[in-house]
């Protein structure tokens, strides 16, 4: 078994910052655990060969306030980064309930973490944070992955380097400051067992969770347990058999181990390819929004939210339907209103692709609506051409939404805060007058709302009052609609700013 040298590190460096030096200021996210504290321990080594006397290393420990030794461990790992001179900072989480009760308390925990991390690394202006995911964690991610029907991305596991997630959109102001958090995992292609055998050979210390060991206590547990130790050892009993051959027996009934498929290092092959494929997949549906954009056949409309967009008809067969439907995962965000956009692949993959699909191959030139992450896709096929023309909008607001999106605010001369409109845009005002007044925001329904557009924006000659403005916002005063803030027309002293919520999900190069 080989042990990690700080020469493996350098080499992952390299594929990670290419032909930049790292950042001066690196964070570890520090568990205590064997996997942080070798990185911590390699990262000092490599700042030594490096002769990188101006990096700073920090380490973040963040306290998830489940277990009753959990601040103890925090303390001890606190004395070691002391002795090892690191900066180690220590945040404890809180809930607002006993986080023994919740249900998903893994995913609340990792949303907290993340977010404490980036308020940590904001404070500290460190744009980098380096984390311990190692070889074994992927495989129990790609198991479980397989068994909720996960597509190809989804079957990639962690990405090498990725952003921080961020829990919240950010509001035009904060944005221009904000400056994002890379996450890098330079032990993914290490398993577990080589990063324990590190350790013991070079002393360097760490804390052990007891809870991990616990098969009943998460599914991941279970995972870990039955590739590290329980298929194992059935394969160790296996070897005896398979030489003991009995007379009468055909070879190959014994000599093949019914689980051999499963056995972690055949997952982690398998691993290793989806995710080899998915980052070949991410790029090319990269290139093809460059490749549209310059043949001007993409086209965002923000103001209507809305955008339009011509595919060829191969692009929707065999597996460019993949490239095809990571292409619109990539572009679709700040125009949709789902609460979890990051499943929305498997619905782009699996239910509107093949529609569009097997609608290009009709042999009418007609037009079809299709209705997917509250977006309507209007198709127009046109039997003689090879391409598909589309116009993605808003859907129709729901009841719920039509009486949940309104809301007041009072204007004056300074601007008011800024507020997420319907999930898509952010608004903010302020009054050109003196006196301060009262307006609601609310979304335009053409069939309701005609009526009550006053005459000065029907007259504006800016926009035709119509049906395509469905779903925008509006501001009501005194019963009328009185300004399209997207639009810029308005019959009242009210200034208005406004935005799309920024792409999240955005192609991120794997090179920091």
């Amino acid at each position: 078994m080989s042990n990690i040298s700080v020469q493996s590190l350098k080499s992952v460096f390299q594929q990670c910052f290419g032909p930049k030096r790292i950042p001066k200021k690196i964070a570890v996210g520090l568990s205590g655990g064997p996997d942080s504290m070798l990185l911590m321990w390699l990262l000092q080594k490599y700042k030594t060969l490096m002769h990188y006397d101006d990096m700073e290393l920090h380490a973040i420990t963040i306290d998830h306030n489940y277990r009753v030794n959990s601040a103890t461990e925090a303390r001890k790992i606190s004395q070691i980064m002391k002795q090892w001179n690191v900066n180690h900072i220590i945040e404890k989480l809180q809930y607002d309930v006993d986080p023994k009760t919740i249900a998903n308390f893994e995913e609340v925990a990792r949303t907290k973490r993340y977010e404490a991390i980036g308020s940590i690394c904001s404070t500290l202006d460190i744009s980098t944070v380096v984390l311990g995911h190692h070889c074994d964690d992927q495989v129990e991610t790609f198991v479980q992955r397989l068994q909720g029907n996960s597509s190809i991305f989804g079957l990639a596991c962690t990405r090498q380097v990725s952003n921080i997630p961020l829990a919240v959109d950010l509001n035009p102001s904060d944005q221009p400051n904000f400056k994002p958090v890379k996450l890098v995992r330079p032990l993914l292609e290490y398993e577990k067992a080589t990063i324990l055998a590190t350790c013991d050979l070079n002393d360097i210390p760490y804390v052990v969770d007891p809870t991990n060991s616990d098969t009943k206590l998460t599914r991941r547990n279970y995972l870990r347990n039955l590739f590290g130790n329980v298929l194992p050892q059935m394969m160790d009993n296996f070897e005896p058999q398979r030489k003991q051959k009995p007379s009468g027996v055909v070879p190959s009934a014994i000599t093949f181990f019914q689980y051999k498929s499963i056995i972690k290092s055949e997952l982690i092959k398998s691993q290793q390819q989806c995710a080899k494929l998915a980052r070949d997949y991410e790029l090319k549906a990269h290139r093809l929004y460059q490749l549209l954009s310059q043949q001007k056949k993409f086209s965002e409309l923000p103001a209507l939210g809305s955008l339009q967009l011509k595919l060829t008809k191969k692009s929707l067969s065999g597996y460019n339907k993949i490239i095809t439907g990571r292409f619109l995962y990539q572009r679709l965000y700040s125009y949709s209103t789902l609460n979890h956009y990051h499943w929305a692949y498997a619905k782009l993959e699996r239910i509107l692709l093949p529609k569009l699909e097997s609608f290009s191959k009709t042999s009418s030139t007609e037009v079809m609506r299709f209705t997917i992450m509250n977006l309507i896709f209007e198709v127009s096929n046109n039997a003689n051409s090879n391409e598909l023309a589309i116009h993605i909008s808003r859907a129709p607001l729901t009841r719920n939404e039509l009486q949940d999106s309104p809301f007041e605010v009072l204007v004056n001369s300074d601007w008011t805060q800024w507020y997420l409109f319907d999930k898509r845009f952010w608004l903010r005002f302020r009054s050109l007058g003196r006196a301060a007044r009262s307006v609601t925001i609310g979304p335009y329904q053409h069939k309701i709302h005609s009526l009550l557009v006053c005459k000065t924006l029907k007259e504006s000659g800016i926009v035709t009052i119509n049906k395509k403005l469905d779903t925008l916002p509006a501001i009501f005063q005194d019963g009328k609609i009185v300004a399209f803030p997207t639009l810029n027309i308005s019959d009242v002293p009210i200034q208005s700013e406004w935005a799309l919520k920024a792409n999240k999900y955005d192609f991120v190069d794997t090179i920091v």
